[in-house]
């Protein structure tokens, strides 16, 4: 049995240049998605992997092959039948409360959720429970960290546990609100592929800060 140095270092140095890819095109379309969510108010709504399509324009042959640097990537998204677009009150309200659970507030989230909420309040049942369970449910996605990671933290999982908490309380959730977390389900899968460190709270810092600055809605 020969194990061929040579052929380990060139299988590593692939590996890593493979990786340094994916981590890029994760990044880029985290961050397409929420400039659609902050700043363009128009969300592609359905991007799984076969929406997805990448590509370095500036690339050469060479570096290609030689495992060099291929430039920034570009990421083109097809199929955008499936797209949200906010009125402004919708749009203020899930602004409101992406910062609430940016800033680890679920008290704050969970009465935002109350208090805007386009049901009837006469037939809510027990809002303050809601308002905890909301304050339990972010409380356990940030962990001790602070911070929401793809790689740690099922988003699909606690979107499913938040609208069985709204069932059991009568609390209706607005539909704007349901199909934009809906997108970011979708997206999720695509991001714990990419680049599972992820934060979608730190990510978003910046956009959500010029969102709520400008007010944006």
């Amino acid at each position: 049995l020969r194990c061929d140095s040579n052929s380990s270092s060139v299988e590593n140095s692939a590996f890593s240049h493979l990786q340094q890819v994916r981590e890029r095109v994760g990044d880029l379309c985290m961050d397409a998605f929420l400039k659609m969510v902050f700043s363009d108010n128009f969300i592609h709504g359905d991007m799984h992997p076969g929406n997805i399509l990448f590509r370095f324009p500036d690339s050469t042959v060479i570096a290609e092959k030689a495992g060099g640097d291929l430039g920034q990537p570009e990421v083109i998204l097809i199929d955008a039948g499936l797209a949200v677009k906010l009125p402004p009150r919708d749009r203020r309200n899930f602004v409101e409360l992406f910062h609430a659970i940016a800033i680890n507030d679920g008290i704050q989230a969970g009465r935002l959720m109350l208090d805007r909420s386009p049901g009837d309040p006469s037939q809510v049942l027990d809002g303050a429970g809601f308002v905890s369970g909301v304050e339990r449910l972010i409380s356990a996605a940030r962990g001790t960290g602070g911070g929401i990671k793809l790689g740690g933290v099922r988003l699909g999982d606690v979107f499913s546990d938040l609208l069985g908490l709204a069932l059991s309380h009568r609390v209706k959730l607005e539909t704007c609100f349901v199909q934009v977390a809906t997108s970011i389900i979708v997206l999720e899968g695509v991001g714990r592929q990419l680049k599972p460190a992820t934060d979608i709270m730190l990510a978003a810092r910046p956009l959500l800060a010029e969102a709520l600055l400008q007010k944006l809605w």
